[in-house]
């Protein structure tokens, strides 16, 4: 049996709450199509729906107690993290992409959304994440990315080699065409370090 999170909606432009019968809200929590986790005040999860499960290949049961960063991939930037919770902070939710780790141990990346729930008298309550499994938009632009730079360095080797051929080197070509490959040198290294 799947714990139940108790949550009441609010209709939009009225404060009053229209309590929506459980089993509505927890079915539609159960079947939504992306991960949904909510958990408490210290960031401890109390429920995550059947795609978060899923998407982590962790069951709600493995997840309950733990916090989020369990499955951390350890690839999003401090500096993200530090954006994430300064824009909670002031603005009550953030939305970006984060990297995390499937149960198998492959990478899988989400693009996630973090509201602040408050209860009635606007005390902090928990944490509400909604989240989308983007990997294969984000490998399929590092594809992209990755058949650039090959290109790049394809059509670099080329000129050069014309140069050289053409004996267009004389002079200070040659230093300028050494400079080039040595950026794009730099440049497929800077790539591979940032894992395109």
């Amino acid at each position: 049996k799947r714990s139940r999170a108790a949550l009441t909606l609010v209709a939009s432009g009225d404060r009053r709450p229209v309590p929506l019968p459980q089993t509505h809200l927890q079915r539609w929590m159960d079947l939504w199509p992306d991960g949904i986790v909510v958990t408490d005040t210290d960031y401890r999860i109390i429920y995550v729906n059947r795609a978060f499960e899923k998407m982590s290949g962790y069951s709600l049961e493995e997840w309950i107690g733990k916090k989020p960063g369990f499955h951390a991939s350890g690839k999003t930037s401090p500096e993200t993290y530090r954006s994430m919770w300064e824009s909670i902070a002031a603005e009550g939710s953030w939305t970006g992409q984060v990297s995390n780790r499937h149960r198998s141990g492959r990478e899988w990346v989400s693009l996630l959304s973090i509201t602040r729930i408050v209860d009635e008298e606007g005390r902090l309550a928990g944490y509400l994440g909604a989240c989308r499994d983007i990997t294969k938009t984000v490998w399929a632009g590092k594809k992209d990315i990755r058949k650039a730079f090959q290109e790049a360095f394809t059509q670099e080797a080329l000129a050069f080699a014309l140069a050289e051929a053409g004996q267009l080197h004389e002079g200070g070509s040659r230093q300028h065409l050494e400079r080039i490959r040595d950026f794009t040198r730099l440049l497929v290294l800077g790539a591979a370090d940032r894992g395109y």
